[in-house]
């Protein structure tokens, strides 16, 4: 009996050193995947080809460093070894855990990688280590990314459609633990546009559109939102703004798109613009900013058009 367990038992082992082998050869191959194997710290210990093929590095630039080093954008404000904390978290909860990031490769490009992570069960239940499969996503994540931005983008303008502006203007509302940053909405209505249309045609009108997109998108500051809202409206909200310095911003606006002059076949068209400006309050929806903002705007127009009106609730 003795004889014969040896024998199973050295048969067992050839078997696993066996598969060890064929899954080594698959991962090395397979195009476009690595497979990394890590320690319960989330530290790579275990070097094959392929990671080097898809990051184009050696063993030593990854062997005995934590995996999520090479994670180039942010996980959050945390180091490596605190963010595989919360994978390891994410994994006592679900299983497993994705990371779906920008990975920095050998020679400084970066490459969309998602990662997958596993537990490795040992023989009694406990959790010896985690094994990583990262796939390079990035031509996927481009055209992705492609798509999202053009439905979040204004055709003729370039500039955020309405979409565009609601994703982005709440998604800086609020600083990290809720305190909710000050925002400013300035709407913008180019003064009788429909008479640009009727007397020049609406490839021209086109053209103004594009013209004072431009007027508005380089007077604005680098951290200001300007979006084409319909028509010949256009919407910019100005983050961390006081309603003095809004009103300002929204005069040097108006100023710049007084002085265009857009030339269409040898026609110079030449507008102007009026503008609301309303304070967003901590609590505030957009639609109720943007109702306010929309009354100062009309009240602009109903006192002569080509002028700033300030918002008085808020």
């Amino acid at each position: 009996m003795s004889v014969q367990r040896t024998t199973t038992d050295s048969e067992t082992k050839r078997e696993l050193e066996r598969q060890r082998t064929r899954m080594a050869l698959v991962f090395e191959y397979v195009h476009g995947y690595c497979i990394v194997m890590l320690d319960p710290a989330g530290t790579v210990i275990e070097w094959n080809p392929s990671i080097g093929r898809l990051f184009g590095i050696t063993p030593d630039a990854i062997v005995g460093q934590p995996l999520l080093n090479r994670v180039s954008v942010d996980l959050g404000p945390q180091t490596a070894s605190s963010d595989f904390l919360e994978v390891r978290n994410v994994i006592s909860k679900v299983g497993w855990c994705r990371v779906d990031a920008s990975w920095k490769k050998g020679d400084g490009r970066e490459m969309w990688g998602d990662c997958v992570i596993a537990p490795v069960p040992e023989a009694d239940g406990s959790t010896g280590g985690y094994v990583a499969v990262i796939r390079d996503v990035s031509v996927e994540h481009i055209n992705t990314q492609e798509l999202i931005d053009a439905a979040l983008t204004d055709p003729l303008t370039g500039l955020h459609n309405r979409r565009g502006l609601e994703g982005r203007s709440e998604a800086l509302h609020f600083r990290p633990g809720g305190a909710a940053v000050t925002q400013v909405w300035i709407m913008v209505d180019i003064d009788h546009f429909k008479r640009v249309n009727d007397t020049y045609g609406h490839e021209a009108g086109d053209e103004v559109l594009k013209a004072v997109a431009e007027a508005l998108r380089s007077t604005a500051r680098v951290a200001d939102i300007v979006a084409r809202f319909g028509g010949e409206e256009f919407v910019l909200v100005l983050p961390d703004t006081s309603a003095e310095m809004a009103a300002r911003i929204a005069e040097r606006l108006r100023l710049a798109i007084e002085a265009l002059s857009t030339d269409v076949d040898g026609q110079v068209i030449r507008v102007t613009a009026s503008f609301g400006v309303a304070q967003r309050a901590a609590q505030e929806s957009q639609l109720e900013v943007l109702e306010r903002a929309d009354a100062a705007l009309f009240s602009s127009k109903k006192d002569g058009r080509n002028r700033v009106t300030m918002s008085t609730a808020g």
